[in-house]
């Protein structure tokens, strides 16, 4: 889903001239605001061979640049099987896209396609059978044999091939960890069926997601660094945003159903998650 891109760039360039003209079209040894065509493979290739032609500071802007750039969520060969029976439904089979930072995205297709189902893997709510999932240059499964795991009722069921050995039913502690903290920093999902707390009101359930605190550095928000008033300050701008702040101390159970899907969208926000999941 990458496609090619124009920056411009102001680059001086001392007495020679660069050896790769195909990135840089220029007839003289000083020049300014080109235009330029980079894709993400040409881009790494010309940062290697121009590395020595351009100065420290250039070459500093550019990974800068590939960095805004990187795909924040990526997906390969991804598959996803449910037991049905003796059966095995596969209700995802060996999909492999990009999103990139700053891009909005649509999953389309019938009712039972696996719109949701993508989704929920994304979310990291339900654990693939096979393929990778990177979420902001983070591996999800690295290191994990999802091909060898059994999954019952979206949670971890592994026996190692040995029927007689009993069945673990909770995640490798590492991939817990890892997962808790990608969920906490870089999602915000916002659910088809809301999934508020009911004893909790509006301005609690936004809240929610911040009291959920960890001492994982990987998985700080940059609203970790609030104070308390700033906190209660970015809850009370959602809650504006979103249109509900004369019912902020009203519980679920008291808004209509427009209105609970504006909840949960502000709590996907509240965390400024990089990735929004709405399903």
């Amino acid at each position: 889903m990458f496609e090619d891109f124009t920056i411009t760039l102001e680059i001086e360039v001392c007495d020679f001239k660069l050896k790769n003209p195909t990135f840089f079209n220029h007839s003289s040894t000083h020049f300014r605001s080109k235009s330029v065509i980079f894709t993400r493979n040409n881009l790494k290739k010309m940062i290697i061979l121009e590395f020595f032609f351009l100065s420290v500071c250039h070459c500093m802007a550019i990974f800068l640049f590939l960095e805004f750039v990187m795909a924040v969520v990526s997906l390969k060969d991804l598959h996803k099987s449910y037991p049905l029976g003796k059966e095995s439904v596969e209700a995802v089979k060996g999909v492999s896209f990009e999103i990139e930072k700053g891009e909005f995205a649509a999953i389309s297709g019938p009712s039972g396609s696996g719109k949701s189902t993508i989704l929920n893997m994304i979310g990291l709510i339900d654990l693939p059978s096979a393929g990778s999932i990177v979420i902001d240059g983070t591996d999800v499964y690295e290191g994990v044999n999802l091909s060898d795991a059994e999954v019952e009722n979206t949670r971890w069921s592994s026996s190692g091939g040995d029927k007689k050995k009993k069945k673990r039913t909770v995640l490798p502690a590492k991939l817990d960890k890892r997962i808790t903290g990608l969920r906490r920093s870089h999602l915000g999902f916002i659910f088809q069926t809301f999934n508020l707390i009911p004893v909790l009101n509006v301005y609690e359930n936004i809240e929610f997601p911040l009291l959920l605190e960890s001492k994982n550095k990987n998985s700080k928000s940059p609203v970790d660094d609030f104070t308390k008033a700033q906190k209660e300050e970015w809850i009370n701008f959602l809650i504006e945003k979103v249109g509900l702040t004369d019912w902020k101390k009203h519980k679920a159970t008291e808004l209509s159903g427009g209105q609970r899907q504006r909840v949960a969208i502000a709590r996907a926000l509240v965390t400024k998650a990089p990735v929004i999941l709405a399903d």
